[in-house]
C-alpha cells in the first residue's frame, strides 16, 4: 500500500474495520489502522438499524424515551442527502458505534474527530436551550474495554452548520479501538440536535521540540531553534514543509522544504520578528502526498512593565489528572502569577498516559513556589480510585462531599495520606471541582465539611477549607465551615454584569474563569479572535474591583485550553501573562472615558501610571489620538508599537491596550467635554452630552481642564466640519492665551437644530491644541477628539404594528404620544400613513409623563413591501419642543 493510502478519506458503512475488538485481523489492520473515517450518515438502514454500524447508548443517564433517526432531506443536510437527528424529552441522548465497528489504531499516530451540529433555538415563548453537543473519542483496549474517554467542549447555540473538533496527540498506551460517540446532554426536557459530516482523521505523530528548553518561549529577537522529528516508520522518502506565521496566518519568515534522511528528523532556526505569538506548521509529504501536518505555538513576550511586588493576583488552575506540565518553573514565569490551585484528587481522564502520584502533584507546588509562585489551594475535585479503592465507583465519580458523607472510617485514611504531602506548603482546601455547587448536594454539608476540617486539621493545624458555589448560589449559602467561596460566573458576560459580584461577609471569595472557546481551528485568526474575547473577560473581572482571586484552569483541552497536546503554551497564555501584568491591582476609574459609542474604553490607574483598553462594539473606527511621548499599542497577545503624535489606528472588535499614557495629559483630554449649564444640583452628568429636540436653541458648556503641574499657553479648541446636516454652533473655535494649573477653561455654546432632526446620535470632532514646556523646552500638543451628543425626544412616540387575520398585506398601528418634557405640552403636526389620507394631530394640555392616544389606523402595504409611517410634531409657543419619527412597517 503507498503512503498515501494514510490520508485517503474512506466513505466508510459503520467504520473501516469488521473484525470485532479483543480478535486479531491482520489483512483488516493492514487496510484499516490509521486511515481516515467519513461519515455522512447516508446509506442503507434498516428496522433494527438507525445507521449501519451504530447503535442509540441506553442506560441509567441516556433514557429510552430519547430517540435517534436520520432525516432524508437534501436540502437541509450540511452536504449529501441525508443527517442525523437527535430528539431529547429529558436526559442524555448518545449514539455511537458498535464495538465490532471500531476503528483499529496505529503505533505512532495522532488522531482527531470533527462533526457539524445544528440546534433549533428554543421558541419565542420558551426558555433558552441548555443542552449541549458534543464529541467523544472512547478509547479500547485489546478486550474492548474502556481505558479513557476524550470529549469536546459542548456547543449550546448553533443555529446553523457548526464545526466541533477534539485532537488527542497522545491515545493512551494501551488502546487498540477508538469507538466514536455523538452527545447531546443537558437540562432540556425538550429540544432537537443535528449532526453531519463527522471526519475521524490518524496521521503518523510529528514532534517539534524547542532546543535548550522544554516549551518553546523565547526572548524577542533570539533565534528560534526546533527540532523537528517524525516516526521511522514512514516510508519513501519523506519531506517536511516549514512556515513561521503570526497569529493572523501570515508568514514572517520564508517558508522552507527539508528532505528528512533516515534518522527521520532536522534542525532548524528561526529568527522571530519581535515580540508575540507565532506559529511553525509543518507538513510531512512522502512521494507527492501530504501524510500529516502539525502547528506548534511559539511564544516571545515582552518584558513585563510592573514588579511582581505590584501584584499578579490572576492564578492559573494545574490539574495533573488531566495534563502533564512541562517546565512548571518557565511556566510561571511566563504567566507571571503568584498564586495557584493545585488539583490534588480527580478522575484520571485526561490527555496523559498515566494517572499521576501525589509526588508529581507537590512536584508542581514546589517548582512554582521556587518560581516565586506564593500561595496554593488544594482542590479535592473528586476521589481518586488509587486512594480508595475499596469504594463504590459510582461514588468516586461524585464530587467528594458524597464520599464523605459516609462516615470518616471510609476516607480519612485517603485523606490524611494527601494532607500529609502537602501539610508544608498550603493551608486552603477546596472541598469539590469548580463549577459544581453545594447546593445539589442534600446531605447536611457544613456539618461534613467541619468533620473533614477536623480530619485535615490533625496534620494541619491552620487549615482552612471552602467550597465552589454558582454565581447566584454565593449570597445564601449557609456554610460556617467554609472560610471561602469559588464562584464559577457561568453567565456573566458584561462588565455590569460582574460588577454585581457579591461579596459574602467574613468569606473570602474569588472566581473561577473559564477560557472562551476557540471554534474551528481551521477558520483564519481563531486563536486571535479567542484571545480578543479572554482579554475581554479578564477586563470585566478587573472592573468588577480588581483581579485578586481569580483563577483561569492551565488546561490542555483543544477548546479552552491554555496549553497544547505538547504541553506548550498556546497565544491565552500570552493574554494572561499581559492582564497579570497591566490589570492585577489596577484601580478602574468608571467616570473617565477618552472614546465615544461605538468604542468601549476602560481607563485603569497602576502605580501612578495610566492604562487604556479599547474594542469597538460596532465594526471598525478610525482613530487618531495622542497619549504622551511614551505611549504604546499592545494587542492582546503583547505584541506593541509606538504611538507617536499623528497616528492613526484602526479600532475594532479586538481589545488594545495603551500604556505608557501621561496621566496628566489624560485627564486634560478625558476633561474637554460638553456639559448642561448649568449641571442641575445633586446630579451625576452624563458620561456623554445630550440634547433636547426643540427648536429653542439650548445652550451648553465647553469645559476644558488643565491637569498639568504646571500653566499651558496658547490654549485653542475649533469644532471642525462636517458638523451635523443643518446645525449651526456658535462659537465654532475659542481660546485663550494662558491656562493656569487646575484652571479650567469654559465657553457657552450655542446649538440650533433643524426642525427636521430626529432622535439619535451625532458626532462632533474638537481640535485641541496648546503648548507644554517640557524639559525647559516648549512643545506645541495638538489633539483631535470625537465626542458624540445624544439627542433626546421631549414628546416621544409610541407605537405597536400586527397584521390583520393574517394578510400579508393589512396592518394595524396603535400610536400615542408621551410627554418627556419638564411641563405642559400643547402639540400640533401630521400623522403620515401610507395609503391614508393626510392626518393634521392637535393635543392640548398634556401634562409630565402623561401619554394621549392619536388613535388606531388600519392601513395596507403595497405588495407586502416595507413602508415608513412618520410621526411630525412641534410645540406650540414654549421651548418649541418638536419631534420627527419615522416608524418602519414591515
Amino acid at each position: 500500500m503507498k503512503p498515501a493510502a494514510a490520508i485517503l478519506l474512506v466513505a466508510a458503512v459503520g467504520g473501516l474495520c469488521g473484525c470485532r475488538p479483543g480478535k486479531s485481523s491482520t489483512s483488516v489492520a493492514a487496510e484499516s489502522a490509521g486511515q481516515d473515517s467519513k461519515e455522512g450518515f447516508e446509506g442503507r438502514r434498516s428496522a433494527t438499524e438507525i445507521h449501519p454500524g451504530w447503535e442509540s447508548v441506553r442506560d441509567s443517564e441516556h433514557p429510552s424515551w430519547n430517540d435517534v433517526s436520520v432525516v432524508d432531506d437534501t436540502a437541509s443536510a450540511r452536504s449529501g442527502d441525508a443527517f442525523l437527528r437527535f430528539r431529547t424529552r429529558g436526559g442524555a441522548t448518545a449514539f455511537q458505534q458498535r464495538l465490532k465497528h471500531a476503528h483499529m489504531l496505529a503505533p505512532e499516530r495522532s488522531y482527531s474527530l470533527s462533526v457539524y451540529v445544528r440546534i433549533p433555538p428554543a421558541a419565542p415563548d420558551e426558555r433558552p436551550r441548555a443542552n449541549q453537543a458534543s464529541i467523544e473519542i472512547r478509547w479500547l483496549d485489546r478486550r474492548g474495554r474502556l481505558l479513557r474517554v476524550d470529549k469536546s467542549v459542548g456547543v449550546a447555540t448553533a443555529p446553523s452548520w457548526t464545526s466541533i473538533f477534539l485532537e488527542v496527540a497522545v491515545a493512551p498506551a494501551e488502546a487498540v479501538w477508538a469507538q466514536l460517540r455523538l452527545c447531546y446532554d443537558g437540562p432540556d426536557v425538550r429540544g432537537e440536535c443535528d449532526f453531519d459530516d463527522l471526519l475521524f482523521e490518524g496521521q503518523p505523530r510529528i514532534r517539534i521540540e524547542p532546543a535548550g528548553r522544554e516549551i518553546p518561549v523565547f526572548r524577542p529577537g533570539e533565534p528560534a531553534v526546533f527540532r523537528i522529528s517524525v516516526p521511522t516508520s514512514v516510508t519513501g522518502e519523506p519531506t517536511l514543509s516549514l512556515a513561521l506565521r503570526d497569529a493572523l496566518g501570515r508568514d514572517v519568515a520564508a517558508p522552507r522544504t527539508r528532505a528528512l534522511g533516515e534518522r527521520r528528523s532536522v534542525t532548524e532556526t528561526f529568527d522571530l520578528p519581535g515580540a508575540g505569538y507565532f506559529e511553525l506548521h509543518v507538513r510531512l509529504e512522502s512521494e507527492g502526498a501530504l501524510v500529516g501536518r502539525k502547528t506548534s505555538p511559539v511564544l516571545a513576550p515582552e518584558p513585563a512593565r510592573f514588579p511582581r511586588r505590584s501584584g499578579r493576583a490572576l492564578g492559573v488552575v494545574f490539574n495533573p489528572y488531566r495534563d502533564r506540565y512541562h517546565d512548571v518553573a518557565a511556566l510561571t514565569e511566563l504567566l507571571g502569577f503568584q498564586r495557584a490551585k493545585i488539583v490534588a484528587w480527580d478522575l484520571f481522564a485526561g490527555r496523559r498516559a498515566a494517572e499521576p502520584d501525589l509526588t508529581e502533584i507537590v512536584s508542581i507546588v514546589r517548582a512554582a513556589m521556587e518560581a516565586e509562585a506564593s500561595a496554593f489551594i488544594a482542590v479535592l475535585a473528586h476521589p481518586p480510585a488509587s486512594l480508595f479503592p475499596t469504594a463504590d465507583p459510582n461514588i468516586l465519580r461524585e464530587p467528594p462531599l458524597a464520599l464523605f458523607s459516609l462516615g470518616r472510617k471510609n476516607w480519612e485514611a485517603g485523606l490524611q495520606k494527601t494532607v500529609e504531602r502537602f501539610s508544608e506548603l498550603l493551608t486552603d482546601w477546596q472541598i469539590g471541582p469548580d463549577g459544581e455547587t453545594t447546593a445539589g448536594f442534600t446531605g447536611p454539608a457544613d456539618a461534613i465539611l467541619g468533620e473533614v476540617l477536623r480530619a485535615i486539621r490533625t496534620s494541619s493545624r491552620i487549615a482552612r477549607v471552602g467550597v465552589p458555589v454558582s454565581s447566584t448560589e454565593a449570597p445564601t449559602v449557609a456554610l460556617s465551615n467554609a472560610r471561602f467561596f469559588a464562584v464559577y460566573p457561568r453567565d456573566w458576560t458584561t462588565p455590569e454584569r460582574f460588577a454585581q459580584r457579591v461579596e459574602v461577609p467574613g468569606r473570602e471569595s474569588h472566581l473561577a474563569i473559564a477560557l472562551p472557546p476557540l471554534g474551528p481551528p481551521d477558520i483564519e485568526g481563531a486563536r486571535q479572535k479567542q484571545a480578543a474575547e479572554f482579554l475581554k473577560r479578564l477586563v470585566f473581572v478587573a472592573t468588577s474591583g480588581g483581579t485578586g482571586g481569580a483563577y483561569v484552569p492551565l488546561s490542555g483541552d483543544p477548546q479552552t485550553g491554555m496549553i497544547d497536546a505538547d504541553g506548550y503554551p498556546l497565544a491565552t497564555a500570552l493574554v494572561l501573562r499581559v492582564a497579570n501584568d497591566i490589570l492585577s491591582g489596577a484601580r478602574h476609574d468608571p467616570k473617565s472615558h477618552l472614546f465615544p459609542p461605538p468604542i468601549r474604553d476602560f481607563v485603569f490607574e497602576k502605580e501612578g501610571q495610566m492604562t487604556v483598553v479599547l474594542w469597538s462594539e460596532s465594526g471598525s473606527v478610525p482613530v487618531e489620538t495622542f497619549l504622551g511621548y511614551e505611549a504604546r499599542l499592545i494587542d492582546p497577545l503583547g505584541a506593541s508599537r509606538s504611538l507617536d503624535p499623528g497616528t492613526k489606528f484602526e479600532v475594532g472588535p479586538e481589545p488594545r491596550i495603551m500604556v505608557g499614557v501621561d496621566p496628566l495629559l489624560l485627564k486634560t483630554q478625558v476633561s474637554c467635554q460638553i456639559h448642561r449649564k448649568p449641571e442641575p444640583p445633586e446630579t451625576e452628568p452624563p458620561v456623554w452630552p445630550t440634547l433636547p429636540l426643540r427648536a429653542d436653541p439650548p445652550v451648553r458648556l465647553l469645559r476644558i481642564t488643565n491637569h498639568f503641574d504646571e500653566d499651558i499657553k496658547n490654549v485653542k479648541f475649533a469644532i471642525r466640519d462636517p458638523i451635523p446636516a443643518g446645525w449651526t454652533i456658535r462659537p465654532r473655535e475659542d481660546g485663550v492665551s494662558l491656562l493656569a494649573k487646575g484652571r479650567t477653561l469654559e465657553r457657552e455654546l450655542t446649538i440650533t437644530l433643524p426642525p427636521s432632526e430626529q432622535d439619535g446620535t451625532r458626532e462632533l470632532t474638537i481640535e485641541f491644541s496648546f503648548i507644554r514646556i517640557v524639559g525647559g523646552k516648549e512643545k506645541l500638543y495638538e489633539l483631535k477628539l470625537r465626542r458624540v451628543i445624544t439627542l433626546i425626544p421631549e414628546a416621544e412616540v409610541i407605537w405597536r404594528v400586527e397584521p390583520i387575520d393574517g394578510d400579508r398585506e393589512r396592518r394595524r398601528i396603535w400610536i400615542s404620544v408621551m410627554n418627556r418634557a419638564d411641563h405642559t405640552l400643547n402639540l400640533r403636526g401630521w400623522l403620515y400613513i401610507p395609503g391614508l389620507p393626510d392626518q393634521q394631530i392637535a393635543i392640548t394640555g398634556l401634562k409630565v409623563n402623561k401619554d394621549e392616544s392619536l388613535g388606531a389606523f388600519e392601513f395596507r402595504l403595497e405588495g407586502g413591501n416595507p413602508a415608513t409611517v412618520e410621526v411630525r410634531l412641534e410645540e406650540a409657543g414654549g421651548r418649541r419642543v418638536f419631534i420627527n419619527k419615522a416608524i418602519p412597517v414591515k
